[in-house]
Parts: structure tokens; C-alpha cells; sequence
């Protein structure tokens, strides 16, 4: 299981637990997942997706769904021991 803080340029902060999250990199788009080899890479517009959450704080879990979707502008991400930090401007969709 990922921990995955997502903190946006406004100030806006989510905690999210997930089996993983899918992101727009430079390159194309990745996936981490648990025990992923860590990293730095640049985000550009499109989506992040966390699948399988299992809570999150604030609540961004709808009812029935197990996913979270975010829409990205641009921004970084970094993985170290399955702590998955994204900085950037996003917004839940």
C-alpha cells in the first residue's frame, strides 16, 4: 500500500492511501506501485488516478467507487519507501 500526499499550489492538502497511482510524465504516463525504486520526475497536464484507496483526508472516496481522480497542470512528483509525494496544480475531479 502507497502513502500519497497530494499538495496543490493553493495550499490545499490530501493524504490518501492507495494501491497505486498513475500519472502524466514528461516521457509518457507511469504507474507506481509499492516497492517502486525511487525517484524525481516532472508532471505535465493531464490525469492522476489512485487506484483502490483505502481512506483519505480530507474524504475525496465517493460512494461506490474506489478510485480518485485529479486533473493535473504541471508539477513534480517523488517515491521513497512507498511515500509518494505529488506538488503541483491539481484539483479532485
Amino acid at each position: 500500500m502507497l502513502k500519497i500526499e497530494l499538495i496543490t499550489d493553493k495550499g490545499d492538502n490530501w493524504n490518501v492511501s492507495g494501491e497505486s497511482i498513475m500519472l502524466p510524465g514528461f516521457c509518457g504516463a507511469f504507474q507506481i506501485l509499492s516497492g517502486h525504486i525511487a525517484f524525481l520526475s516532472i508532471l505535465i497536464p493531464g490525469k492522476i488516478i489512485i487506484k483502490n484507496v483505502s481512506q483519505s483526508t480530507p474524504s475525496l472516496i465517493k460512494s461506490n467507487e474506489k478510485d480518485i481522480v485529479f486533473n493535473i497542470q504541471d508539477g513534480l512528483v517523488e517515491n521513497h519507501n512507498n511515500k509518494v509525494v505529488v506538488i503541483g496544480c491539481l484539483n479532485p475531479v
